[in-house]
């Protein structure tokens, strides 16, 4: 027992223009005789007649459906299709990020990881000779020992650039922290 219709279901027909009610009318009348026929020989004719009858129904159905469609609906056009408006409240942009704030002891904990990171990073690089080592740290009381026989020679020379040093440390010290 098939009880899918054959083109539409009743209760579309009536959005249907009269022509094509008729049509249909027609088309299950004849689905109708040959079911109650039962007409089950198969032979090249009626197979041909089949595919024929199939693509007359799935032209019929495709017309119906077109005529059916709210956009050929008489009262189509009285529908007011009101255009969407934002809220004024509604967010403007991709949500925002919840920031995470963390403790006092957490921020020093990065901060050291950040510095030893960079630090490490500055070491491998010189390690690759990619930076050049960079200049021993001199001050007034270890210079005789960092710069041995340069010292000996000529130790006042070797002072004055000690003390340079030590002044270019303090200076770039205060720039730093002000």
């Amino acid at each position: 027992d098939n009880t899918i219709p054959a083109v539409l279901e009743w209760w579309d027909v009536e959005l249907l223009p009269v022509k094509l009610r008729r049509e249909v009318a027609v088309r299950e009348g004849r689905d109708m005789i040959a079911k109650a026929r039962g007409t089950n020989d198969e032979n090249d004719d009626t197979k041909n007649d089949n595919e024929e009858e199939e693509a007359e129904r799935r032209n019929l159905e495709e017309r119906c459906y077109h005529a059916a469609s709210a956009t050929n609906s008489k009262t189509y056009k009285l529908v007011q299709h009101i255009v969407p408006i934002k809220p004024p409240n509604a967010p403007t942009g991709p949500p925002k990020q919840p920031t995470l704030h963390l403790t006092k002891k957490e921020m020093k904990r990065q901060r050291k990881l950040r510095r030893a990171e960079k630090q490490r990073e500055l070491q491998d690089m010189q390690a690759a000779g990619l930076l050049p080592p960079p200049e021993p740290r001199l001050t007034l009381s270890n210079f005789m020992r960092v710069l041995g026989d340069q010292a000996v020679m000529d130790p006042s020379q070797m002072e004055q650039k000690v003390t340079e040093q030590i002044q270019a440390r303090k200076i770039k010290h205060e720039r730093m922290n002000d």
